[in-house]
């Protein structure tokens, strides 16, 4: 390993802020005699690059993931990781392609094509049998390197031969010759009609020496053509269109499948996406050619139809091509954003059936599309393309990679890979029933269906008969007496009940002609136990129905009947419900003893303030807490005392909001930490104090899903939070844990009736009922749609990484404008997502821990927010967060970033912190900020010239560091900052500049310092100019003056800018730098005293290939690990003692 030493000694000479005497020196490579530190990678998580889908012989299926340098190999059915190899040596994978049988199914047979860039290999089937046995090949193929950049690949058998075919950017055929053991030998020529540069491509091939090729242009146009392995033939090549239509450049082509609808009537289709966010479909069916007089077809077209540049010469190539465009199918624009993948689903042949299009964009949406065809028409098929679905697969931005498995006769399976490092799975496994008997349907039924079906069923009538057609007629409410029955209350007092065994099957719950009447037009209706609801009426009756008992009253209360909230109650054979009154001052507890059978209002009310409106209860200990109409969350402490009134302990509300409180959970295995979820899309958690009056707040997040309607937790030895609501028009079904959406369904938005179970032990199972269009809609599936093979973590790039004083959580946050706090696995490999915090409105430029219970984040839009997190002590594993605090001393503007910040270890007074921020507009300002009140007071200020902050941190003496965009590190001191006690100010005295010192040629984009001793400070930075410099800083005894003892500068130390970098190591003899840069490389240095202690002599340790691109931050999260973040986050193990 090459090693690259700097050398300075030390000056004489003082270096202050108008002298510097000394400027930087560069020095050559010398031997160091101290061993060597390694790097080792140990976890990565980057993008998804190139997934494939591969069926075994077994009938498994496995999916292949391309993630960086690795290919991993996963089983669909279990998400396990089955087995996994690093494939190349510093170039991510950018396609798989397993062989596939003569019916498109993927085989071991001719093994895996892999590439990346312009490099290519083949994993023999041997290799392959090994990786999905779980073992590794004894022997890694050989790497070969493409002439040009590789779109695409495919792997044939051709005349007994094993041979490929690659496609490049230039529209260039390479072939590949493939041993008799599926070793990759050599590449063959390169053959092309015409040079255009791609963005995409996709191979087939046709059998008979001939393969089909597809490329989509920069400039918008596609270019088909057949590619001859018959090396006889006049010319290899032949074009046979050209299409134009597009306004944009083509990301993605895919060639169908021959397709047959009708006996005799085959023809094949290309689906095309662009950066003009439409999808296209077009007929690329073999049109006749002209036969020459040697007997040779030829191509009657002028060669180098497709523009080789966007610039003119072109016209008479287009007139001639005007006609292709013709064969274009259909059209259809869809996704937010550009369109990076199309790909052809499941298709019934010799059907009229349609055929499943699916797209996949940088909206990080997957779309499903149904083409209809006329085949009819004398000019080839024409046809549409109907949107059917949208779903949310990912974080962030970009789904990078998609495949899908057809196979006839059987349910696609499609894969996405994204930007975040998620795999997402849907389709392909049977569903039929899963655990407690859940089915797959999907019915929407009218008013007159309903009881058409009872008047089907033999086994039950109508009471009397309902006249059809009579638009008067409508479901009402909705309950679930069990997963597997459902009962709705309608318009003319009747109440129809569902058994759902397969398909539902209805009959009428025979009801007194009185209860019916009262029922009538007005009634309430909720769930309060297994087998049990209870409805209200306009009159005041309160009735209880269980399924094989006939409807009983209860009693009436003194109005109408507002609203009927169950209790959470540990037995669920005595169950408890508040009923609350329209305008009453009090609300009613129904209780039901198993022992008597019987329910019953008892002698004890809650007193309800004026215009008091509760929308959700719950049991928390022995403390009973409402929530209001109007966000209000009151606890109802039970005294002890003998009366017949609970009256409120505390009510408070987020300022925030005037929504609806609708549901309340106590937190699973502790009985004073509770959940409540919010119409403003907030759901939040409390712990009640001692007193069991009053309650703090704990924990407040706004998960993607709109308004929140309710919460449950499963009943598994680690429980999972889920969350169902409404985003816009759909019903969302969500787990709060894992962050993935379960269900998402089309139903016309909120503020509509609807009910909900779900098995409590597969939170993956629902059934859902509704009201659509006066029709009932009635949703059941037996598992997630979507289904998560890996987790993924940011979905764009990590800006800054911080972890906490006791390695305990680690935080990132990237352009996504998203935190996310992580605990290492406790399986050692990777890190469990605790919280995700979704606050800030801009990119977020810097973290930073105080102990483990404070996080402070900043960037954009001038935003500073503090953080408070705690451990809470229910078995639901996750941490509280809550915002603390603000920083609120924004510009009238709000257009500047706070590009970092820094605590200082010093306490103003008792309960003050010093704090420090610097301002895009070159300004440092610094604060006391109050634990006790929360709030910054002012301090002083300092502005520079016009170069921009960007890294600042407060030294142990209490003076501020502080980089800058021209090359500069600057010292400030600031004065002492007294705060009074009583009143909280803080005198303001301005900023003074004690040390400005030329480090780097440009702007300096990363900084770290040590204190050795004393005020002896070692200073790492690293710079725009591709350099690591160290300066070696001491204060004079006086405390006037900063001493420059030296600077260390490695002139080249990366490729590109050095974005990153931590000191690892600081013993008085040695210290040891991590940094990180854009050219992808993560190196490790050292630093020690030169000859006769004169000087510093630096020298390269360890020079490792790394996977994550636009490095944003590096961090030590235990000793030895430090963790990268950029587009996506590595860790990587340095052992300081071991020699190479």
């Amino acid at each position: 390993m090459s090693q690259t030493v700097c050398w300075l000694q030390p000056t004489n000479s003082r270096e202050s802020l108008t002298h510097n005497p000394n400027p930087l020196t560069n020095f050559t490579s010398q031997s160091t005699p101290h061993p060597r530190t390694q790097l080792q990678q140990s976890f990565v998580l980057s993008p998804i690059t190139a997934l494939e889908i591969y069926h075994a012989e077994s009938n498994s299926s496995y999916l292949l993931a391309g993630e960086d340098t690795w290919l991993r190999i996963y089983d669909v059915a279990t998400s396990r990781l089955v087995s996994q190899l690093r494939v190349f040596n510093s170039q991510p994978i950018h396609g798989i392609h397993a062989w596939k049988s003569e019916d498109g199914t993927p085989t071991t047979e001719g093994g895996f094509l892999i590439w990346g860039g312009q490099s290519v290999m083949v994993l023999p089937p041997s290799s392959v049998a090994s990786l999905i046995q779980g073992t590794a090949p004894t022997e890694l193929p050989t790497e070969f390197q493409a002439p040009d950049w590789i779109y695409d690949g495919i792997l044939f058998s051709c005349n007994g031969e094993t041979l490929g075919a690659l496609v490049t950017a230039h529209n260039e055929i390479v072939t590949l010759k493939l041993s008799s053991d599926g070793n990759l030998l050599e590449l063959g020529p390169v053959v092309s009609p015409s040079r255009p540069i791609l963005y995409s491509a996709n191979l087939t091939f046709l059998g008979d020496n001939t393969i089909l090729v597809a490329g989509g242009t920069v400039f918008g146009e596609i270019i088909v053509w057949k590619f001859y392995l018959d090396s006889c033939r006049p010319s290899q090549w032949e074009v046979l269109y050209v299409f134009g239509g597009h306004e944009g450049s083509i990301f993605g082509v895919t060639i169908s499948p021959e397709l047959e609808f009708s006996p005799g009537s085959k023809f094949r289709l290309l689906a095309s996406c662009s950066d003009d966010r439409t999808i296209r479909i077009w007929d690329i069916t073999n049109r006749h050619l002209v036969v020459g007089e040697n007997g040779m077809e030829i191509d009657s077209k002028a060669l180098g139809e497709a523009r080789e540049t966007g610039f003119g010469g072109n016209s008479e190539v287009k007139e001639e091509n005007k006609n292709d465009s013709t064969r274009c199918v259909a059209v259809a624009m869809g996704h937010l954003s550009r369109i990076w993948h199309v790909k052809f689903g499941e298709y019934t042949s010799r059907s009229n059936g349609p055929i499943n299009v699916y797209s996949f964009g940088e909206d990080t949406t997957r779309q499903k599309w149904e083409l209809s065809l006329d085949l009819t028409g004398s000019e080839g098929p024409k046809g549409a393309l109907k949107h059917r679905t949208t779903d949310g697969c990912h974080n962030g931005k970009n789904i990078w990679s998609a495949a899908v498995s057809n196979r006839e006769g059987r349910a696609s399976i499609i894969a996405t890979g994204g930007a975040d490092g998620k795999i997402v799975v849907s389709g392909g496994l049977s569903n039929s029933a899963s655990e407690g008997g859940f089915e797959d349907f999907d019915l929407n039924l009218s008013f007159d269906d309903v009881l058409e079906h009872i008047q089907k069923n033999p086994e039950t009538s109508l009471m009397s008969p309902l006249p059809k057609g009579d638009p008067r007629q409508a479901f009402q409410k909705y309950a679930f007496l069990s997963d597997s029955r459902v009962v709705s209350t309608t318009s003319p007092g009747r109440i129809f009940m569902a058994d759902i065994q397969g398909k539902p099957k209805w009959r009428e719950v025979q009801l007194p002609a009185e209860v019916v009447a009262d029922l009538r037009s007005y009634n309430v209706m909720k769930t309060v136990a297994a087998d049990t609801v209870v409805l209200g009426s306009a009159a005041g009756n309160v009735y209880v129905l269980q399924s094989e008992k006939p409807i009983r009253s209860v009693g009436q209360l003194p109005g109408k009947i507002q609203d009927i909230l169950p209790l959470v109650a540990a037995d669920a054979q005595n169950w408890q419900a508040v009923v609350t009154v329209l305008g009453a001052d009090r609300a009613y507890i129904l209780s039901f003893n198993a022992s008597t059978n019987e329910p019953s209002f008892g002698n004890v009310t809650l007193s309800l303030k004026e215009n008091y409106i509760p929308t959700a209860a719950a049991r928390v200990g022995s403390v009973i807490m409402l929530g209001s109409r109007v966000g209000f969350v009151t606890s109802y402490p039970n005294s002890g005392d003998k009366t017949d009134v609970l009256f409120p302990g505390c009510s408070c509300r987020d300022p925030k909001t005037k929504d609806a409180i609708t549901a309340i959970v106590p937190l699973p295995g502790c009985s004073r930490e509770f959940l409540t979820t919010c119409r403003d899309g907030i759901y939040r958690m409390y712990t009640l104090r001692a007193d069991n009056r009053t309650f703090s707040l704990q924990h407040e997040i706004s998960p993607p899903m709109g308004m929140i309607e309710g919460a449950w937790f499963t009943t598994a030895e680690n429980p999972e939070l889920i969350l169902h609501g409404f985003k816009g028009k759909q019903f969302i079904y969500y787990n709060a844990t894992t962050s993935a959406v379960l269900a998402s369904l089309e139903c016309g938005g909120a503020h509509r009736s609807f009910a909900i179970i779900s098995a409590l032990t597969n939170p993956n199972a629902l059934r859902l009922v509704f009201t659509k269009s006066s029709h009932l809609r009635f949703y059941s599936q037996s598992s997630t749609f979507l289904r998560t093979i890996k987790e993924g973590g940011h979905g764009r790039e990590i800006r800054a990484v911080a972890c906490s004083s006791s390695f305990k959580y680690i935080a990132t946050a990237a352009e996504d404008t998203v935190i996310r706090i992580w605990t290492p696995s406790p399986t050692g490999q990777g890190f469990k997502c605790l919280a995700t915090l979704e606050k800030h409105s801009s990119g977020i430029q810097s973290l930073q821990w105080k102990g483990d219970s404070t996080l402070v984040s900043c960037g954009g839009s001038e935003e500073l927010f503090i953080w408070d997190i705690t451990r809470l002590e229910s078995d639901y594993e996750t941490i509280a967060v809550k915002c603390e605090a603000v920083w609120n001393f924004q510009s009238k503007d709000k257009d500047l970033r706070i590009m970092d910040f820094s605590w200082s270890t010093n306490y103003i007074g008792e309960y003050h912190n010093e704090f420090a921020i610097a301002l895009s507009n070159s300004t440092i300002q610094t604060y006391a900020y109050g634990e006790r009140t929360q709030e910054f007071e002012f301090g002083s200020e300092a502005k520079y010239t016009g170069a921009c902050p960007t890294q600042l941190r407060f030294l142990s003496n209490g003076d501020i560091l502080v980089a800058y965009t021209d090359g500069h590190i600057a010292i400030w001191t600031r004065p002492d900052l007294n705060i009074d006690p009583d009143v909280g100010h803080a005198n303001n005295s301005p900023l003074g500049l004690k040390l400005l010192l030329k480090v780097h040629q440009s702007s300096i984009k990363s900084l770290d310092v040590v204190d050795l001793e004393d005020c002896h400070y070692v200073i790492s930075t690293g710079g725009d100019d591709n350099a690591l410099v160290i300066t070696d800083l001491r204060m004079e005894e006086n405390d006037v003056k900063y001493v420059v003892s030296g600077r260390y500068r490695v002139s080249s130390a990366h490729g590109a800018a050095v974005t990153g970098l931590k000191i690892v190591r600081d013993d008085t003899d040695m210290i040891e730098v991590v940094t990180v840069s854009n050219d992808q490389r993560i190196k490790l240095w050292r630093a020690v005293p030169g000859e006769g202690g004169q000087g510093m002599k630096i020298s390269l340790q360890d020079n490792r290939y790394s996977g994550i691109a636009d490095v944003g931050d590096v961090e030590v999260i235990e000793s030895g690990k430090v963790l990268v973040g950029g587009v996506g986050m590595e860790v990587w193990d340095f052992n300081p003692f071991k020699w190479l």
